[in-house]
């Protein structure tokens, strides 16, 4: 978690995945930085202290999941080193409409 003057202004959430993904061992479940400290390098800290737990923890393999459409998260994603795994996409109605849900993995011995 990063905080400002003791108000929270970005966090990442992270560990064993809720679901079973096959070569998998961790997951992102949550990132969120305040849009006030978007390229203010939060975001990055907090991603890489979360690799660094995970591989301190003998995590392996991390996933994290993004809609498609959610193309600021997707870049990020892309800077952080995450690669683009297409074949893990799926599409799911919500209220009448479709999403897509694309995934992002990283082999944590790389880093």
């Amino acid at each position: 978690m990063a905080e400002d003057n003791g108000e929270v202004v970005a966090y990442i959430a992270l560990g064993t995945p809720h679901k079973e993904m096959q070569g998998f061992d961790s997951e992102v479940f949550a990132i969120y930085s305040s849009p006030d400290y978007f390229n203010s390098g939060a975001g990055k800290l907090l991603f890489d202290e979360g690799l660094a737990y995970l591989k301190g923890n003998n995590f392996k393999r991390l996933f994290c999941c993004c809609l498609e459409k959610n193309n600021l998260g997707r870049k990020f994603y892309e800077r952080m080193g995450g690669k683009f795994l297409p074949e893990h996409s799926v599409s799911f109605k919500y209220d009448g409409k479709t999403f897509t849900e694309v995934l992002y993995a990283w082999e944590l011995e790389e880093f």
